[in-house]
C-alpha cells in the first residue's frame, strides 16, 4: 500500500511538505491491517478496518507524528487519528482521507493506493 500525502499550506503560514509512505497491509476474512514504524514512537502509522462484500471500506488511520517538515502545525510526537474511505475491486483499491486529526486545521488530502501482489 502507498499513501500520497499532498502538500498543504495552513492558514497560519506553515506548509506541510508532500510525502509518500509505503508499507504492507494484510487482509484476512475482510479485515485489513497494516502498520509501519515502532508502536508508541514518533512516526508510527497504523491502518485498520473492514472491507465489505461490495468492496467499500471505512478504515481508521492512527499514529504518532514524525517528521516536523511534514506536520509543522503539530508538536513532534503528537498522536493522530482520522478516517479513510476506500473502495476495492479485484486486485486494486483506492482511498482518500476524510477530515483531519486536530481542528482548526483544514483537512490535508491523503490518497491511498492498494495493490494485491
Amino acid at each position: 500500500m502507498s499513501i500520497d500525502f499532498h502538500e498543504y499550506k495552513n492558514p497560519d503560514g506553515t506548509t506541510a511538505l508532500a510525502a509518500t509512505r509505503e508499507f504492507p497491509v494484510k487482509v484476512k476474512d475482510g479485515a485489513l491491517h497494516g502498520e509501519t514504524g515502532i508502536r508508541g514512537a514518533a512516526n508510527f502509522y497504523e491502518l485498520n478496518g473492514t472491507i465489505e462484500a461490495n468492496g467499500s471500506a471505512n478504515l481508521r488511520a492512527k499514529g504518532i507524528t514524525g517528521n516536523p517538515k511534514q506536520t509543522p502545525f503539530y508538536k513532534h510526537g503528537t498522536p493522530f487519528e482520522y478516517q479513510v474511505n476506500a473502495c476495492f475491486e479485484g486486485r486494486h483499491g483506492t482511498g482518500e482521507s476524510v477530515g483531519d486529526p486536530a481542528p482548526p486545521h483544514a483537512p490535508r488530502t491523503r490518497i491511498y493506493t492498494f495493490v494485491k501482489h
